[in-house]
This record gives structure tokens, sequence and C-alpha cells, in this order.
């Protein structure tokens, strides 16, 4: 997993629009810097060899700078990897509560540095 999106590099997490208890997602580099979503609906299922997991979702984009998002589907799979990078971030710590935890000093942190800016 070498080309793993990173989180604080590629992206990061904001506050949501409208509901306090989640995150949105900003795009922080590459063809769709800037742009601001969140997932609305995320479901994931076995493949019929059980060997992976087949990821499902539903976003709404809140910001997009210029109108940058010009190939939906090329979109989606771009954010299909953002959410997996940050399911792989959460999966691959041995304590998840202590992953979330540092998703939320992080995003703290950023929302801090983005109103002092």
């Amino acid at each position: 997993m070498s080309n793993m999106l990173k989180e604080n590099i590629d992206y990061m997490f904001i506050d949501h629009p409208t509901d306090e208890n989640h995150y949105a997602i900003k795009l922080l580099r590459g063809e769709y810097q800037g742009v601001e979503y969140y997932y609305s609906a995320i479901s994931a299922k076995a493949s019929e060899d059980q060997v992976q997991a087949i990821l499902s979702f539903n976003y709404v984009v809140t910001l997009d700078p210029g109108e940058i998002i010009t190939n939906k589907k090329h979109f989606e799979q771009y954010i299909g990897d953002v959410l997996s990078a940050i399911i792989y971030s959460i999966n691959s710590s041995d304590n998840p509560q202590e992953q979330m935890e540092l998703h939320e000093q992080a995003r703290d942190h950023n929302t801090a540095k983005l109103i002092g800016e």
C-alpha cells in the first residue's frame, strides 16, 4: 500500500457542514485540491471469493472551487481511495480508539490552523 493517500497530506478532516457528530473531507492536493465533501452512506460487502471487500458509498460535494470535478467517475474512484485510506489507517492501528482520537486531534489542529490563517 505504498501509494496510499495520507491524512493531512492528501486530505484532511473538517467540520461537517450540517452535523456536528460527523466529519467532512477536504482534498489537499492533486487535481481535486480544495474540493470538500462528505460521505452520506457507506457500506462494505465481501466479494464472492471472500478475499476482499467491495466498498459502496454515497457522497455530497459541498465545495467545488472553480468547478474542477469534470469527470464524475474519476472523482468517485479518487474519493473511494480516500475512504479506503481512512479505513486502512483505522484498522492498521493497534488501538482503534487511540487512532480515532488522533484523527480528532488532527482535525482540531487543522481547524485551528484554518481559522488562524
